[in-house]
């Protein structure tokens, strides 16, 4: 598996108990892996519940291997954009245009459809911490593809949170 991204838990981030999240992907391409899948173990979420800036840095050969300190801009009212759609006052392609695919939280936007997962300790869908393309990462797997990364609401374990990749 490869190093994807981390994301720390902050004012924009909810990842419930934990202070860090940390993505791995598996890098094979061609349908090798089943990265669409968060069940099927070609990813795999870390979830830390105290920072540790030696795990954060990892090893001297990876410290500088794509690290990108990145920024948040404003929000987006995405159910308005939604909403302006299904009424007809907004084109379609004017929404899409508004929405963020780099995101923190927020309505996930497929690129294949809905592939929310769904808690299996509680009810009903996980959350969106974040949405990640190949813009940000660099991957390499599939241009334009997005990387998922949710948590679980309902779950306090190392488990809780899962990635999925939907490719462009």
């Amino acid at each position: 598996m490869c190093h994807m991204f981390q994301i720390t838990a902050g004012p924009l981030v909810d990842l419930g108990p934990f202070q860090r999240a940390t993505a791995f992907i598996c890098h094979a391409t061609g349908g090798r892996c089943e990265d669409w899948d968060p069940w099927k173990g070609a990813n795999a979420v870390l979830l830390q519940t105290q920072l540790d800036d030696e795990l954060y840095d990892g090893p001297h050969t990876v410290r500088v291997y794509r690290k990108q300190m990145l920024g948040v801009a404003g929000t987006t009212d995405e159910a308005g954009l939604a909403e302006g759609v299904r009424s007809g006052a907004l084109p379609v392609a004017q929404a899409v245009e508004a929405i963020r695919h780099d995101k923190l939280g927020g309505r996930p936007v497929w690129i294949t459809g809905d592939a929310t997962p769904q808690s299996r300790v509680g009810t009903g869908p996980m959350r969106l911490v974040a949405q990640v393309t190949t813009q940000i990462t660099g991957f390499d797997i599939t241009p334009k593809g997005i990387a998922y990364l949710f948590i679980d609401p309902h779950d306090t374990s190392s488990s809780a949170g899962v990635l999925l990749w939907q490719g462009g």
